[in-house]
């Protein structure tokens, strides 16, 4: 799961028709001549489905077909906003986390480690309900669940600082499954 920020610079802060931007790649220098977008990584995620479902909901039409998505700097700060109020109402409670399936001759069996579930997941899962699928990861309202909004605190409080004030800029998010 990736986010980036896409910034336009065509037609901005150079002198004349053109100009050249040299970068160092793998010890070979590419020449680029009149470039119009730069495209960095500003996040990335694993396995946090409830990050991943905000996205398909708010940003996709509710269609989740691995392709990229333009995203607002105003549905980011819905995001964050969303992620701290889940920070702000998550209750922490000692419990047992499940962390994988065994499956041997004995038969299939829950592992399981000592961790943080989330007393009141019910209220949480109204807020930011996780998503099941293929490599989605655990649907568990528990430590590993908080440890992803925190993540996504982290991740849009860092990209969002970043304004370039009467420049274009815009976010596109993107999973591959």
């Amino acid at each position: 799961m990736y986010l980036y920020r896409i910034t336009n610079i065509k037609n901005y802060k150079y002198d004349g028709d053109s100009f050249e931007v040299n970068i160092s790649y793998n010890g070979k220098k590419l020449k680029l001549e009149n470039p119009s977008t730069i495209k960095e990584e500003v996040g990335y995620w694993r396995k946090a489905n409830h990050i991943h479902n905000w996205f398909v909901e708010n940003t996709q039409d509710g269609e989740d077909e691995c392709m990229p998505s333009e995203v607002s700097r105003e549905q980011l700060m819905q995001l964050l906003n969303l992620c701290r109020e889940v920070k702000d109402k998550a209750i922490m409670v000692d419990g047992e986390m499940h962390t994988g399936i065994i499956h041997d001759r004995n038969g299939t069996r829950q592992m399981t480690e000592k961790g943080k579930l989330i007393e009141n997941a019910e209220e949480i899962a109204e807020l930011l309900p996780t998503q099941q699928g293929f490599f989605f990861g655990s649907t568990d309202y528990d430590q590993y669940y908080m440890d992803a909004v925190d993540e996504t605190i982290e991740i849009l409080e860092n990209a969002l600082s970043n304004e370039n004030e009467g420049i274009r800029q815009y976010f596109e998010y993107r999973a591959s499954w």
